[in-house]
């Protein structure tokens, strides 16, 4: 029965590999998604960072401490001057047509009140509903007006006696090295780009086996084997995953080099793709299996498959989701997935690290595969009490 067993899975992905051959929709799932999507999404953040914000300054005060100010934001990477303007109003008109995303604004008594001791007050506007340019801009002035802040210090404490040590120390007695670790809005690209691939994956995964039995459904019934009815599906499935891979090598070892794309072990990466290429599968089948035509297929997944990126709490923690989004999530595979891809990628490319997600996929790959044996037990218990009915 073994025997019978087995070579009934490889006469059915036989049979599947000649079914993706002649249906060239289904070519294009498997080839062209994983060659062409890639490609398209690492040409969109191909520049990876967002930087030189265009800012206006409107400078009232016309000092060399103002013009200092000026040249010092022109000079930084998350800001570039675009205009000085002598008219706040008009230079705020130009904000809200979004030729500029910043507007610093310098009084006409800035440097003469720092001079007297008194507050030299700014007023900044800055267009925070972009994440990426508030993440990139605001920091830039918060650097040059603090480094001004810090020399304006030193500069009164030289003047008081003090040596340049002693002067720097009174006026920031407080050091720190700040290094920003995975921030998105330091290098957006390679933050949103390589779980994308991954879901990228995952489309193709789901989309291909629902494609493949929504167009034998069509045209009739799909055939499963009266004592093996489950292996039908997996057969189908195991002859996709060659597919799977191929797409997999090709993000991991053609695009990411070519576009620079971070990843700490190409080959440690590629085992967790692997890893979850099987950890999906069985879902994928499940889905396959009670969708009607090609076309269910389509419309299910294009629907879930932002919500499923969303949720795996890759771009918002997952502890501050409603507690049912996180049980929905913790279904899902992407889910370990993006967490092990994360520390993959950005931290260290030692898989033993991210053991835990390896064992939360191992989990629901158990459970999605024996969901999809019971669900095609009962398909295949439903045709047989049919056919007696009919037969009868």
């Amino acid at each position: 029965m073994l025997l019978e067993r087995w070579l009934h899975i490889w006469n059915t992905m036989k049979d599947e590999w000649r079914h993706i051959f002649v249906q060239r929709p289904l070519l294009l799932v498997l080839f062209g998604l994983p060659l062409i999507y890639p490609l398209i999404i690492s040409g969109l953040y191909m520049h990876k960072q967002v930087v030189e914000r265009p800012a206006i300054v409107v400078d009232n005060d016309n000092s060399a401490l103002s013009r200092e100010l000026t040249l010092g934001l022109d000079a930084t990477q998350g800001i570039t001057v675009i205009d000085r303007m002598a008219d706040a109003s008009l230079a705020w008109e130009r904000v809200k047509r979004q030729d500029a995303e910043v507007l610093l604004f310098i009084p006409d008594n800035f440097s003469s009140e720092i001079k007297k001791g008194r507050y030299g007050k700014l007023k900044l506007w800055i267009n925070s509903a972009d994440v990426l340019t508030y993440g990139t801009s605001y920091p830039a002035v918060t650097d040059i007006t603090g480094y001004l802040n810090e020399k304006l210090g030193e500069k009164y404490m030289l003047d008081l006696g003090h040596d340049s040590g002693s002067a720097d120390r009174r006026v920031m007695p407080i050091e720190m090295n700040t290094k920003y670790l995975y921030h998105p809005s330091v290098n957006y690209g390679d933050f949103v780009v390589v779980p994308i691939l991954l879901i990228v994956l995952q489309q193709i995964v789901l989309i291909a086996m629902s494609f493949s039995l929504g167009v034998r459904r069509e045209n009739g019934p799909v055939y499963l084997h009266p004592k093996f009815p489950f292996s039908t599906i997996e057969a189908r499935a195991l002859a996709q995953v060659l597919f799977y891979v191929i797409g997999a090598v090709f993000m991991i070892f053609v695009v990411m080099p070519v576009f620079d794309w971070p990843t700490q072990n190409p080959y440690s990466m590629l085992f967790i793709f692997i890893a979850f290429i099987f950890s999906i599968a069985p879902m994928a089948m499940i889905i396959a299996m009670l969708m009607k035509d090609r076309y269910e297929a389509f419309q299910l997944l294009m629907l879930f498959s932002t919500p499923i990126f969303l949720m795996s709490g890759y771009t918002w923690p997952i502890e501050r989701m409603s507690p049912w989004v996180q049980a929905v999530a913790n279904s899902l595979p992407a889910t370990p997935a993006l967490q092990a891809l994360f520390h993959i990628s950005n931290k260290s490319g030692n898989l033993l690290e991210v053991l835990p997600c390896f064992r939360h996929m191992a989990v629901l790959f158990v459970i999605y595969l024996l969901l999809a044996i019971i669900i095609m037990q009962l398909i295949a218990w439903n045709r047989r009490r049919v056919a007696r009915r009919t037969t009868a």
